[in-house]
């Protein structure tokens, strides 16, 4: 019985010598890894600000996708009645936004600056990195292709 303890508690030690090792590992990819998911959630929880806030769920199309340096990117546009809604109203509205963008920290804040951009018949792009230069969010306007 002596001896089976023994054995016991040398296979419990040695998984746990190897399970430590294993966790402590870190390289920077799993840092990078781990900032693309905190931005593709927020980009899901904006999602969610705008079409319970301001438009109908299914007129609303979102991508995440990465730029040609590798940094993830959104963008959200305006598609059906909406978008048609939005269209027939954009004659009266003379207010286009800049290239500079608007920098924003969280869902309500960029949910707005992407609501404006939406409002205006222009699609709206979301960076990680802040117009700024502060750790932020950069929403920015464009036309639409």
């Amino acid at each position: 019985m002596k001896h089976i303890s023994k054995i016991a508690f040398a296979i419990i030690l040695s998984l746990t010598f190897f399970a430590c090792n294993e966790s402590d590992t870190n390289t920077g990819e799993d840092i990078q890894n781990t900032s693309q998911e905190i931005f593709a959630s927020k980009t899901i929880e904006i999602f969610e600000e705008l079409t319970t806030e301001y438009f109908p769920k299914e007129d609303v199309n979102f991508v995440v996708y990465k730029d040609k340096n590798g940094f993830l990117m959104a963008k959200y546009e305006l598609i059906g009645t909406t978008k048609k809604e939005v269209q027939m109203g954009s004659f009266a509205k003379t207010e286009r936004r800049g290239d500079g963008g608007t920098t924003c920290e969280g869902k309500w804040s960029c949910g707005k600056a992407i609501y404006k951009c939406l409002e205006n018949d222009q699609d709206a792009l979301i960076s990680e990195g802040a117009c700024t230069g502060r750790t932020a969010y950069c929403v920015t306007c464009q036309d639409p292709k």
